[in-house]
């Protein structure tokens, strides 16, 4: 299930997201425009999780907020084409994550369904963010800052398991990939060093 909703009441701007995963889900919220903020929850359960997700969604829609769409990217120019072509190497870094964390099965190691969703849509929203900052170095670098602050919400989510090295290089390539496809040189240096703690 992925609900996404907004609020414009009042003069708020919001949105509020959920993605239920199984026995976890995460949600993302803030204001429109921005990046927003992860949380990830897990129960013992598929059906208590799917009980407390429907909970939340009754309770922001009684809050005002109501279905709506992520914010439009303009994929009119070849770049941003490119970039959305590109999203399809997160894929890879799911898989892997997969593998490594629920091969001996869900929360082993404190490594959710939910936590690798979240990993996922990070890297999403973090594309869809450059696209939209194509032409502003300033606005794609913020894009990065703002990613590998969500990751470190995520990572510390889960007592630091989530991302290790191997982890830490796949997010790292990914981000860079995408940051050089929008024309930024960022000659070899890692971009993501002055914010990430992991």
């Amino acid at each position: 299930m992925n609900v996404y909703l907004i609020c414009k009441d009042g003069g708020s701007d919001k949105f509020w997201s959920i993605t239920n995963c199984g026995v976890s889900y995460y949600v993302r919220y803030g204001k429109n425009g921005t990046f927003g903020h992860f949380e990830v929850k897990t129960f013992e359960t598929e059906a208590a999780c799917a009980k407390a997700a429907e909970t939340l969604i009754s309770s922001k829609r009684k809050k005002g907020y109501s279905d709506g769409n992520k914010p439009f990217v303009d994929l009119s120019s070849e770049t941003a084409q490119k970039l959305q072509a590109y999203k399809k190497e997160k894929d890879y870094l799911s898989e892997e994550m997969r593998e490594m964390f629920l091969s001996e099965g869900e929360g082993e190691c404190g490594v959710y369904e939910g936590h690798i969703a979240a990993a996922d849509c990070i890297l999403e929203e973090f594309t869809d963010a450059v696209c939209r900052g194509l032409g502003s170095e300033k606005t794609i670098m913020l894009a990065v800052k703002n990613a590998v602050s969500a990751f470190n919400r995520l990572n510390e989510s889960t007592d630091y398991s989530l991302i290790e090295t191997e982890e830490r290089e796949l997010i790292w390539d990914y981000m860079d990939s995408a940051v050089q496809l929008a024309g930024i040189d960022t000659e070899g240096k890692d971009i993501t060093e002055d914010w990430r703690e992991w």
